[in-house]
């Protein structure tokens, strides 16, 4: 009888185990379409940054026309 309850215990815990994994899997794939948001969102915010800059880089020649 107790090899009977530990293959139950042994497939108990394979079960166990797997679903560790697959939490831990999908919880990895959340974190890279994480990253990946953030990554945009910064390429966004320097984009806009660098329009800026451009922006009143452009202000500063035309007001240097003006003296």
């Amino acid at each position: 009888m107790s090899g009977i309850i530990s293959t139950q215990a042994h497939s108990a815990g394979k079960v166990d185990m797997q679903m560790i994994v697959d939490q831990q899997t999908t919880a990895l794939q959340l974190l890279h379409e994480a990253f990946a948001a953030e990554r945009q969102v910064w390429s966004m915010e320097k984009e806009q940054m660098y329009q800026r800059i451009a922006s009143l880089e452009q202000l500063l020649k035309m007001r240097d026309h003006y003296r």
